[in-house]
This record gives structure tokens, C-alpha cells and sequence, in this order.
């Protein structure tokens, strides 16, 4: 029985190497490196466990323990560093959105915001959807402000965050601003309608 809670405890180990598998890729590292340490630790440990049944005696017990249970440990340390990073980035990106739709810049600049989207997926889509869904609120709410220039720099805002989507509040936002009273907004929907023109 410890036998085998020994073996089970080394494959959720060698799982969670493998989950950790994108670390390469975040540091720079050649996928050589990484095998040469996912055998490595996977050689050590075999090793050590099999000395450890023939000599019927735990050798070097914190060693053993280590190589048991690091790699879980470090799978849950990348996890929740990865989940804390990236909902601290959504959260200074949707400020960044507040402090442009509500800042003084003109609505006519152009607008350069470099927004955090957390989507790991492989589908283009997908990713354009999830970052309308993490911003277009944000970047819409603005739009019912007394002030048109923070009417006209949340409609920008949601023009940069819409990517052709085609559910959501930016359809109607759009028509409402095509009606606004200010021409600065209804210069923004122009704006929009000339660059896609070429697009639909």
C-alpha cells in the first residue's frame, strides 16, 4: 500500500511537470532544457525510490520528499501566480479604460491602449470574443455621461474592444451614437463606418 501511494504520488508529480510544460516558452528556455529536467527529476526519483525499497530504509527522506512533492507544489505556485497576474492586469486595464473615457485627451487622437487579454486558446474568435467580454462593458459605460467628449472617447473605446463583434451592447451604442446630438460622437461613428468599409 505505501508502495503504491509512493508511485501515485510520483505521477501527480510528473502531471503537474507536465502541466507546467508552457514555463519554456515564459522564460526563454529550448524544449531540450526542459526534457533534460523532466528526466532528471524523473531519474532521481525512480532511483531513490527503488534504493529506498531494496535497502528497506528511507535514504535521504527530504530529498525523497522534495522530488514527491515539488512539482505539485510548484504546479499550484505558477496557478495561482498565473490566476492573481492575470486578474491584476484586467483590472489595471479596465482603469486604463476609466482613465482614458474620463481624462482630458482628445476624442479625435488616436487611440493607442495596449489592454491585458487573459485568453489562452488557439481560436481567433474565441480570443476576440473574451476580450469584448472582459472590456466592452467598461469601455461602454461611459457612453451615458452629460459630457460628449467622454461620450465620444467611450465610443472609441468600444471600437477598439469590439473586433467585429456582433452581440453586446456595441450594435446599439453604435446607433445611438450615430444619433447623438454632439458632432464629435457622430464624427467618431464616421470614422469607424470609412475605416470598414473596406472590411465587410
Amino acid at each position: 500500500m505505501n508502495v503504491l501511494l509512493r508511485i501515485m504520488t510520483g505521477f501527480l508529480s510528473a502531471f503537474a511537470l507536465l502541466m507546467l510544460s508552457w514555463i519554456p516558452s515564459r522564460l526563454h528556455l529550448t524544449e531540450n532544457v526542459w526534457i533534460i529536467v523532466l528526466c532528471s527529476w524523473f531519474a532521481a526519483w525512480v532511483l531513490l525510490e527503488l534504493l529506498c525499497v531494496w535497502r528497506k530504509r528511507n535514504l535521504c527522506p527530504r530529498l525523497l520528499t522534495h522530488l514527491r512533492f515539488a512539482p505539485i507544489a510548484t504546479c499550484l505556485f505558477f496557478l495561482i501566480t498565473l490566476i492573481a497576474y492575470d486578474q491584476a492586469m484586467i483590472l489595471h486595464s479596465k482603469w486604463k479604460i476609466r482613465q482614458y473615457v474620463y481624462g482630458s485627451a482628445s476624442p479625435a487622437t488616436r487611440l493607442s491602449l495596449d489592454l491585458y487579454n487573459d485568453y489562452r486558446g488557439f481560436c481567433g474568435n474565441g480570443a476576440s470574443v473574451h476580450f469584448y467580454a472582459l472590456y466592452g462593458e467598461t469601455a461602454a459605460e461611459g457612453f451615458e455621461s452629460e459630457d460628449p467628449a467622454v461620450r465620444a472617447r467611450s465610443l472609441r473605446v468600444s471600437i477598439r474592444v469590439f473586433d467585429n463583434q456582433t452581440e453586446g451592447p456595441f450594435p446599439g451604442l453604435l446607433e445611438r451614437a450615430s444619433q447623438d446630438s454632439d458632432p464629435q460622437v457622430r464624427q467618431v461613428v464616421a470614422d469607424f463606418h470609412e475605416m470598414t468599409k473596406f472590411v465587410w
